[in-house]
């Protein structure tokens, strides 16, 4: 089938000449072309989906934004001097500070902004740095980054598609903002490519897990719960040991938890996406009975925390995670990229558990507070097997409740048991 150019008329009237749509059977998407100034070529970006109206309207309010950004472009007065290295520089601290990350003048960053920190100093500035912002552009990107999948690590190792894809979310994220705040004369970072990477999930099996948790069996009830939590909620570690008991944080009678913050390195932070990420989840009555054995402080309303009240530290909660794993004789294929696992493959355990047993991507986004579906696109390697070990494990340990729980459809009288 031949592509058909149609052009469209947005809420203003669009000259053909500028704006125009059309669908490319090669790439099974709509283009949308505008051409940004006379004589020069149309730049492109894509609508993907099938040859039908709902996918032509997304087109077209692509186009329309696309619109709104090139006359936006005209009516903005940006200055010649801020380099892309300079922004970076002030963006990274700020931002930790708008998400309630504790920073103070000289002070390292840690956690995950100490990692975006790394994919600025090592990666972005050496191929962007002393490029003005008003002289960048979608192609100065790309070609930045392709030679970023050029250079060589620490041990002389090309770089992984994922380590640039990794900095290019970074720059990504840094030059949206830069655009709303007035930085860039339009949003540069449409139509980027990158070859995002290829590697996939995986986590510990059922079996491997149960091995796991014959190991924790004689660690305090304070860390079995925690690991519980992470295991049938696939909470981030940081989500877990935020939980407070007061305002309805940790409801026994009601069988729920609310995540609402997290602890890292000790400090209070709030979660990164809390329209998404703020959410309650139930917990099964094996893990109700281990929060119910653990004391409570009247002089801290964190449920895990040390014998003084203190926040409990994560690096703790992984020493004893690394120990059990490796009593149990659990780890990744020889093949797989990491050599162990990690606490938060009991996340990744969760998810997959979930859609082995045919739980639908909406309610898995619900558990997890993923924010797309998108980020679900590393667990497409995952088939549901309607009556699989999976879902016998979700009867097993949620009974009667797994499927007001995750919208399945559950045997009558299902039995749960502890884990």
């Amino acid at each position: 089938m031949s592509s058909v150019l149609t052009s469209i008329k947005p809420a203003h009237e669009v000259p053909h000449s500028i704006g125009s749509i059309f669908y490319r059977d090669s790439r099974a998407a709509y283009v949308v072309a505008i051409r940004e100034r006379r004589g020069a070529s149309p730049t492109a970006t894509y609508v993907y989906g099938p040859r039908d109206v709902a996918t032509y309207r997304l087109a077209e309010l692509e186009l329309s934004r696309r619109l709104v950004d090139l006359e936006d472009h005209g009516k903005r007065h940006v200055g010649k001097v801020l380099t892309v290295g300079g922004w970076l520089a002030t963006w990274l601290p700020l931002q930790a500070q708008l998400s309630g990350y504790p920073v103070t003048p000289g002070a390292r960053l840690t956690g995950s902004y100490s990692q975006y920190e790394i994919r600025i100093r090592r990666y972005l500035i050496p191929v962007l740095g002393d490029v003005r912002m008003h002289e960048l552009d979608a192609d100065t990107i790309t070609a930045a980054l392709v030679k970023l999948g050029t250079m060589r690590g620490a041990r002389g190792e090309l770089l992984a598609p994922g380590t640039v894809n990794a900095a290019w979310v970074t720059l990504r994220a840094a030059l949206k903002d830069a655009y709303d705040s007035g930085k860039l004369k339009r949003d540069v970072t449409r139509g980027v490519n990158v070859a995002t990477s290829d590697t996939l999930v995986e986590p510990p099996t059922i079996a491997e897990l149960d091995a796991l948790w014959a190991q924790l069996a004689g660690e305090p009830v304070m860390l079995r719960a925690a690991f519980a939590i992470m295991r049938e909620t696939g909470a981030r570690r940081g989500e877990v040991l935020g939980l407070e008991w007061r305002n309805n944080g940790v409801d026994l009678d009601m069988g729920t938890i609310v995540f609402r913050r997290q602890r890292k390195h000790g400090a209070r932070v709030e979660l990164k996406t809390r329209r998404k990420s703020v959410r309650r989840v139930a917990i099964p009555a094996y893990v109700v009975a281990l929060l119910r054995a653990i004391p409570r402080r009247l002089d801290s309303p964190l449920v895990f925390h040390t014998r003084t009240g203190h926040a409990l530290d994560g690096r703790f909660v992984l020493r004893h995670f690394d120990a059990a794993a490796e009593r149990a004789g659990i780890a990744p294929d020889p093949d797989a990229d990491l050599d162990k696992y990690r606490v938060h493959d009991l996340r990744h355990a969760f998810v997959t558990t979930l859609l082995e047993a045919g739980v639908s991507s909406a309610v898995v986004m619900a558990w997890t507070g993923h924010s797309s579906l998108k980020q679900l696109d590393r667990y497409n390697d995952v088939h549901p097997v309607r009556g699989g070990e999976a879902y016998r494990r979700l009867v097993a340990v949620w009974g009667d409740d797994a499927g007001r729980a995750f919208g399945l459809h559950m045997p009558a009288g299902a039995a749960t048991v502890a884990s």
